[in-house]
């Protein structure tokens, strides 16, 4: 579904993307989490600069894709080392397998372990999202506070085990029973995986600087590739393990990710970070909070912003009441569910091709109308489900669902792409990390807003498990509501790139004049801002 809990948790990574979406612009487009198209690319573009004699390059001309992978991955091993390699792939591996495997294993426990009625299922898992909403803190802390004299491996230890003490306390039978224990741990377990996101991003920066320039994007390849293994691994195995080992066993399953990161970075060495003594950890926020606010309030910045915010936020989530509709009403069983989540997976994989072809040059304004008008369309397409419009039209309600939950995640997966290049453009050169960081969170932030409003929606419409009675104006509403962001669309630039040599001058101007002003008092502000987005 569209409104998968998921998709707006886990689908959304945050601090440092500006690498990879910037990079990826450069081609016309941002790369999917897609295995096979990104690791062939980097593949073919790591054997063109390698360190083979020239005449071994003519002599094979076209290496198979085997080769090709196996080349990338000792090129990988020689440039980075084994450790790293294997810190980044479980970091990213256990969001994968969150995304899919633990997010139905959630919905399960939620519904069935806790028995809670969907407006508290859906008001519980927007607030255990919220540490994703705040992860611009966590890469000011870890870069300005070192622990035992260490900026990451001391930060990957420490949450990578409240994640994996998290998920191991929702494993164990009879320990978490009710709706606050349930909230303290998964809220506990997605703290200790966004807090390892953003370290690990800290860490793939460092080592891509240090080494050759034609290396760099290749950690970020690896962090897609893991993501995308873990996603397709967990929805293929979901279903199978739901019926195994139930809700509690998928937790087990899910805290082996974090453990490995703990056992792996134990071994890892990290040199002694000694703090500038003249910068302290709340200077540092008070000069990110000023080159922030001196860029925020621009319009170039915050009109599309705010219209990516309220077009995720206005439209309620009811995903949590579908989850219930599917299960408790339609009979759908936990294999079949695996199996849509695992076709979905792999529909993701191509939805890149999709908007390379037709979607990469072409306006925002006019690629979001396109979007959102596609999802409105979806989402009413879930009412037709709840009334059973479907069966007097002799469609069973399987193969409904199945062709729905594609075109769902088609098109979620078709606006989150542009809304990350989008994103990125706005992002001024010197401040890149913060301010995307920023962006995600808000990003994040609207759909935590619109769980808490589906949930106040099914709690006003009286939906529970057993009635059902108001799901389709529950799913009509949502509708509704996403048309309306296609009136706002003024907000968003009409072209494919964002420049403004005036305003950016100005800006500049303006955040000179006030660096000058607090040098007169104090050293503490050296920031500069250019808002001028480079294409």
């Amino acid at each position: 579904m569209a409104d998968s809990s998921a998709d707006r948790s886990d689908g959304i990574r945050g601090r440092n993307k500006k690498a990879d979406v910037s990079s990826d612009m450069e081609n016309g487009g941002i790369s999917s989490p897609s295995a096979a198209s990104t690791l062939d690319s980097s593949a073919d573009d790591d054997y063109s600069v390698s360190s083979a004699p020239e005449k071994d390059k003519k002599s094979s001309p076209a290496l198979s894709n085997v080769q090709a992978v196996v080349h990338w991955w000792k090129s990988m091993r020689l440039q980075f080392g084994d450790a790293l390699l294997l810190q980044i792939f479980f970091v990213y591996f256990t969001q994968g397998i969150r995304s899919t495997l633990c997010s139905l294993g959630t919905s399960y426990y939620l519904n069935e372990t806790l028995a809670l009625p969907p407006a508290q299922s859906e008001s519980l898992r927007a607030t255990a999202a919220i540490p994703w909403i705040i992860k611009p803190l966590y890469g000011i802390l870890s870069d300005s506070v070192p622990i035992w004299g260490t900026r990451r491996k001391s930060y990957l230890l420490i949450f990578s085990a409240i994640s994996a003490a998290a998920y191991f306390a929702l494993s164990t039978p009879g320990l978490i029973t009710t709706y606050e224990s349930a909230l303290v741990a998964l809220v506990v377990a997605s703290l200790g995986i966004a807090f390892c996101d953003v370290v690990i991003d800290g860490k793939v920066v460092e080592a891509a600087r240090s080494e050759r320039e034609d290396m760099a994007g290749n950690l970020q390849t690896l962090s897609w590739i893991s993501l995308s293994v873990g996603s397709v691994l967990g929805s293929m195995v979901s279903g199978y393990a739901l019926n195994t080992f139930g809700p509690l066993g998928v937790f087990f399953l899910s805290a082996v990710g974090p453990l490995c990161v703990v056992l792996i970075s134990i071994k890892i060495p990290e040199e002694k970070y000694v703090p500038p003594g003249d910068l302290s950890f709340f200077q540092t926020v008070q000069d990110q909070c000023r080159a922030l606010a001196t860029v925020v309030v621009d319009p170039i910045c915050w009109r599309p912003m705010l219209w990516i915010f309220l077009s995720n936020a206005l439209p309620p989530s009811v995903g949590e009441a579908m989850f219930s509709f599917k299960t408790a009403e339609l009979g759908f069983s936990k294999s079949f569910l695996g199996f849509i989540s695992t076709v979905g997976s792999f529909t993701l994989l191509g939805t890149t091709a999709l908007y390379n072809a037709y979607f990469r040059d072409m306006p925002f304004r006019r690629m979001f109308f396109r979007i959102q008008l596609a999802s409105a369309c979806v989402s009413f397409a879930e009412f037709v489900l709840v009334s059973r419009l479907n069966v007097a039209f002799g469609i069973g309600d399987r193969f409904f669902i199945f062709g729905d939950e594609i075109l769902s995640d088609v098109v979620a997966r078709l606006k989150h792409m542009p809304s990350l290049v989008l994103c990125a453009k706005i992002c001024p050169p010197g401040i890149e990390g913060t301010m995307f960081a920023l962006l995600m969170s808000i990003y994040n932030f609207s759909w935590s807003v619109a769980s808490y409003g589906g949930s106040w929606l099914c709690t006003y419409l009286e939906i529970s498990k057993t009635n059902f009675a108001g799901l389709a104006a529950a799913v009509t509403i949502r509708s509704v509501a996403k048309v309306v962001p296609l009136f706002l669309l003024f907000m968003v630039p009409a072209t494919t790139s964002i420049s403004s040599s005036s305003l950016a001058s100005n800006t500049k101007m303006k955040t000179t004049k006030s660096r000058k002003q607090s040098e007169s008092g104090s050293d503490s502000d050296n920031v500069a801002i250019d808002l001028k987005v480079q294409p």
